[in-house]
């Protein structure tokens, strides 16, 4: 707003302009005490770009929030943006997209069940943008899988390979095995 002006007949103009959505109370005075007051409404613009986000790192096979949000080219959440996002992942194993983004934001529950580092792309044919999410073997849903060179002659030697997977067969490292074994030997 222009600081100062002068009236001209009891009427001045000035104007207003900002980057920031929101509200902003605007006053004017005089030199005595005389003050107006009025509240000015400033809303985003147009679509201009969409903001993907999740935190990291996430578990392989368990739902997490991840949110997309519409922006104008100020970074304002895009008010009237309506549409949905179809994701894709560098895994291809993303689940539970779209998302439906109404007034500027939605949240889809998405599940990954590959582990490792993974980009996320949201879409609608015109906007595209992407989140990079690590994903890690679920520890909480382990298995074993236990082979051994069998027969074995007497007096030689055999392999055992144990393989330690989650559900979704991404293995997992850093977890003591101990073999035990029943009979004589």
């Amino acid at each position: 707003v222009t600081p100062t002006l002068n009236t001209s007949g009891g009427f001045v103009m000035a104007t207003i302009a900002s980057t920031t959505a929101g509200t902003a109370t605007i006053m004017a005075q005089t030199t005595g005490p005389v003050v107006g007051t009025t509240v000015v409404t400033f809303t985003a613009g147009p679509v201009d770009a969409l903001e993907l986000s999740a935190t990291s790192p996430q578990t392989a096979g368990v739902a997490f929030p991840l949110t997309v949000t519409a922006r104008d080219e100020f970074g304002n959440v895009a008010t009237g943006f309506t549409d949905v996002i179809t994701l894709t992942d560098s895994t291809g194993t993303i689940s539970g997209g779209p998302v439906s983004v109404v007034n500027g934001t939605g949240v889809a529950n998405v599940t990954i069940t590959t582990a490792g580092p993974t980009t996320i792309t949201g879409t609608n044919n015109v906007l595209t943008n992407t989140t990079d999410v690590v994903i890690q073997t679920n520890l909480a849903d382990l298995q074993i899988s236990l082979a051994a060179d069998d027969p074995i002659r007497l007096c030689s030697t055999g392999t055992l390979t144990a393989t330690l997977t989650d559900s979704n067969g991404n293995p997992a490292s850093g977890q003591p095995i101990r073999f035990l074994h029943t009979g004589n030997f």
